[in-house]
Formats: structure tokens, sequence, C-alpha cells
């Protein structure tokens, strides 16, 4: 959107720097859009489609969705599901720009639940620290600087974390995953498998990744 109106460009800019620094801090994350977002459920404090589930959503300088969708995100946040909205406030829906109810409810939302953050010209220091109240870590390192990967999921009832280096050097580092059950190192480049403790000193050669998978 280089040289496109001022709104596009924040909306961009919004949205490319959010999505990296999830990544590179190492947080489970997808993406949504309106229909998916409709589609699913709330559950407790949750939103749910199919088998994913999120507690936390991030709103990247959105200011316009369907009405159902923002009827749903309404409704998760009543049940006590965590926002983070940046930059923009709820302003339009499909059919009416801008819907001032629509804003006048969100409004009271955003200044008033506890479940709710609203930052304008945010920083990464900002994130972080709301992320740290609400969620807990996947992972921790020793050397968190380090250009690691992650993805963490939830497999017939096993916890698998997928962690992978994302250089051309070897690295080496301390490794916490956050589970109380036992784990076991998959390496695929060796096909070797084997228990370990908790922390773990983890190696991992260039552009190299080592699946680590609860044991019932």
């Amino acid at each position: 959107v280089a040289g496109g109106p001022k709104e596009a460009i924040l909306v961009e800019q919004t949205f490319r720097n959010i999505s990296r620094f999830v990544f590179t801090n190492r947080y489970e994350y997808t993406y949504l859009d309106s229909k998916a977002l409709i589609d699913a459920q709330v559950s407790g404090s949750s939103l749910v489609h199919g088998p994913l589930k999120w507690g936390i959503l991030i709103l990247p300088a959105v200011s316009t969705l369907p009405e159902a969708a923002w009827n749903k995100l309404e409704e998760y946040l009543s049940a006590g599901g965590k926002l983070i909205a940046l930059e923009l406030m709820p302003e339009n829906t499909g059919s009416a720009f801008p819907d001032t109810e629509l804003k006048m409810r969100f409004e009271k939302l955003y200044s008033s639940a506890e479940n709710v953050a609203f930052l304008k010209d945010w920083t990464s220091e900002e994130i972080q620290n709301i992320l740290s109240k609400w969620t807990e870590r996947s992972i921790s390192m020793e050397k968190e600087h380090l250009p690691v990967r992650l993805a963490h999921r939830a497999i017939d009832g096993h916890e698998v974390f997928f962690v992978a280096n994302d250089s051309p050097d070897i690295l080496e580092t301390s490794v916490t995953f956050n589970t109380s059950e036992t784990l076991e190192e998959w390496d695929p480049a060796t096909g070797e498998i084997h228990r370990i403790e908790n922390p773990h000193a983890i190696v991992l050669k260039p552009y190299h990744g080592k699946i680590y998978r609860t044991v019932r």
C-alpha cells in the first residue's frame, strides 16, 4: 500500500507489526476472518471453532466488521474473553458507516472492562505486559533473544511442542516447557526418541526442528 491513503497504511502496518511481534516472541496464534468469528461459539470465556479454541483476541486496526461479527465479539467479551484492540475503535458495520449505536456499545466496553485493552500508538512492551498478565508462555528460554520459533498443540491428549531454529547457525540454550508432565524429545533428523528432563538443554542445527511430546 505504498503511496496509498494513510488509513490503509495504518491497517497494513498494524497487521504486519503485531504479526511479527507474536511470531518472534513465540506466542501461539492464528488468523480469523469475519466468517470464522461469526461461526465460532462462545464456551466459558473462550471462543471455539471446531477443534480450535482462543482465550485472547487481537484486533489490528479493525474498525469495520459485519454486525454479526461485532455481536459475537460482544458475547465473547461479556463472557470474560480477553481482547486487545490496536489503533482503531469499532465504528462501522456492513450497513452503517458509521454505526453510532455500535460505537457507543463498544466505547463502554473498552473503557470499563478489565478484560479489554485498547492501545493507541502501541509498543511491543505494552503488548508484552498485557499478555504476561493474561497468559503463560508455552516455553521459556535461558537465551530469549535467539531466533527460535514455536508451535504448540494439544493432540490426542498430549501436549506437543515443535521448536525450530530459524537461522543458519547452531543454537544452544536451556528450554523450560510449561508442563508438569514427562516429556519425550523426537528428532526428525535422526529418528531418535527419548525422554528428557524439564528444563532441557537443547541443541538445534541450522534450520533444524525438534518435537517435544508429553508422555501419558
